[in-house]
């Protein structure tokens, strides 16, 4: 029996949908980067197409390391070494 067109994608098509996921994540963050000094934040979230405010935090902090107050007022954590070992 041939498969139908419904059957499960294959890994390079989930691996580019996985991409477009990101670079979305990504776009929508850098917007907010680029808009908020000027906007409020649930103006900015439901510009960004965030369902609320706090969604919009849980992807900021996800790609950032820190939530978007935080990233804006520089309250960011002391920077630390990784632990690799070059050379």
């Amino acid at each position: 029996m041939a498969e139908s067109f419904t059957s499960r994608p294959a890994p390079a098509a989930r691996a580019a949908d996985t991409s477009a996921v990101s670079y979305r994540a990504v776009d929508r963050v850098r917007t907010i980067i680029t808009r908020a000094p000027t906007t409020p934040w649930s103006q900015l979230a439901a510009a960004t197409g965030y369902y609320d405010q706090s969604h919009m935090t849980t992807d900021f902090r996800a790609l950032m390391g820190v939530p978007p107050r935080a990233y804006f007022t520089d309250r960011l954590p002391a920077r630390s070494s990784c632990g690799a070992r070059l050379g």
